[in-house]
């Protein structure tokens, strides 16, 4: 059975969100809610640690005082981890350019396999 790598194509979208001035707040696996400290490069590990435990999870992100989650899942293409998302209009064209990105970027191309 073929194993999916997820690490990348979930780092290349945090990075997208991270170029947009989004912060990385949280992120929940459906059972804990990990905070999120640290720089960005922390922060982006920590959340995709958390993302590619999971087949399913929710990121909390935001800019000052507006929030919006993102719910992620892990099991069709690389270019549409991100399933819903939901937050304050704001942030919704900094959002939908980040992941309009990431799927140009990820779209044709295949998950990268965990080799045996």
């Amino acid at each position: 059975m073929t194993r999916r790598n997820w690490t990348q194509p979930v780092l290349d979208l945090l990075e997208l969100l991270q170029e947009q001035e989004l912060e990385l707040r949280a992120v929940s696996d459906g059972f804990e809610r990990v905070e999120l400290d640290g720089d960005a490069d922390e922060r982006r590990q920590a959340a995709a640690d958390v993302i590619c435990s999971v087949d399913m999870s929710w990121l909390s992100i935001g800019i000052g005082t507006f929030n919006a989650q993102l719910a992620l899942v892990l099991g069709n293409e690389p270019d549409e981890i991100v399933c819903d998302w939901g937050g304050k209009g704001c942030l919704e064209p900094l959002i939908e350019l980040a992941i309009d990105l990431h799927g140009q970027q990820w779209l044709g191309k295949p998950c990268p396999v965990i080799e045996a």
